[in-house]
């Protein structure tokens, strides 16, 4: 089961549904979340300077993948989608059509 993913859009307009909080744990709730990549980056990739770096890395691994033509689903979990402070992952798995 995949607890708090996120599942980042290929649009730029803004989701429908605010992304969730923080459960106690410092997780977002189970489930896949959808968000935009500015969401995510905004939401997970500001806090402190490793966020940042994580979040370009996260920013040119997406554009590669829409890159191809070929991406059905992008979907970010691992620290990185957490409260934790520095994050020491980023796991993503890309799904074609």
């Amino acid at each position: 089961m995949l607890v708090g993913g996120l599942e980042c859009t290929q649009s730029f307009e803004e989701g429908n549904v605010p992304l969730p909080p923080f459960e106690q744990d410092g997780d977002l709730p189970p489930g896949v979340h959808a968000a935009t990549l500015r969401e995510t980056i905004d939401r997970f990739g500001t806090v402190s300077p490793q966020r940042m770096l994580v979040a370009l890395r996260l920013e040119h691994v997406y554009r590669l993948a829409v890159a191809t033509g070929h991406l059905a689903r992008f979907v970010v979990f691992g620290s990185f989608v957490t409260s934790e402070l520095e994050p020491n992952d980023l796991e993503i798995i890309g799904e074609s059509p």
